[in-house]
């Protein structure tokens, strides 16, 4: 699926630049996806983990350089889909994706 979407890689951070942002995030191993979304400039930072989309003190400088945001949220706030629409997406299967879910 990710082929057929127009993405741009993001770099790994640096391990000095990793180190230096230790508080920005509640688990450490989630500290380089951040930062390389960060430093993206990506507009959302789509995860299932906690660690990242939880919006208390432990996300506070995340959220002040992106917005982090579980999956449901994204696809619901920036996307404007429907409760429904994921779950016509969950019933397809990898030769469905020959034909995008957005082209039809």
């Amino acid at each position: 699926m990710l082929e057929l979407l127009d993405l741009e890689p993001a770099p790994d951070p640096p391990l000095e630049e990793v180190a230096a942002n230790a508080g920005l995030v509640r688990d450490p191993k989630e500290i380089p996806a951040a930062l390389a979304a960060s430093r993206a400039r990506a507009e959302y930072l789509v995860s299932t983990g906690r660690d990242l989309t939880d919006a208390d003190e432990t996300t506070a400088e995340l959220r002040r350089q992106i917005k982090p945001m579980p999956v449901g949220a994204f696809l619901n706030e920036a996307m404007g889909w429907s409760h429904e629409s994921p779950s016509a997406i969950e019933r397809r299967r990898w030769p469905d994706l020959e034909r995008p879910f957005w082209a039809e």
